[in-house]
């Protein structure tokens, strides 16, 4: 993902992994060299299963300021991530 938007984990405010276990979230943010982006916070209620990723964004909403990268992944090797950045705000 980042290869391909021409961004460094640097310029990245979070990566917001999907929270299966902490050992896997703490191995993956070292494996990214992001540990200190990539929170873990399912230690009180769990694996959420698909819920996750939608669970920590909402409790991280405020702290974006410009881009966010989010990885689900699950059962049979499956994955995805996207980037998603902040383009403005808006009022409606």
């Amino acid at each position: 993902v980042l290869s391909k938007a021409n961004l460094t984990i640097n310029e990245v405010d979070l990566v917001i992994l999907h929270q299966g276990s902490k050992f896997i979230v703490e191995t993956l943010a070292k494996r990214l060299k992001s540990q200190d982006k990539t929170p873990f916070y399912s230690e009180n209620i769990g694996n959420t299963i698909s819920s996750s990723i939608p669970i920590l964004l909402s409790k991280l909403e405020g702290e974006v300021e410009k881009s966010i990268i989010l990885s689900g992944f699950g059962v049979g090797l499956s994955w995805a991530s996207c980037l998603l950045t902040k383009r403005s705000n808006y009022d409606y």
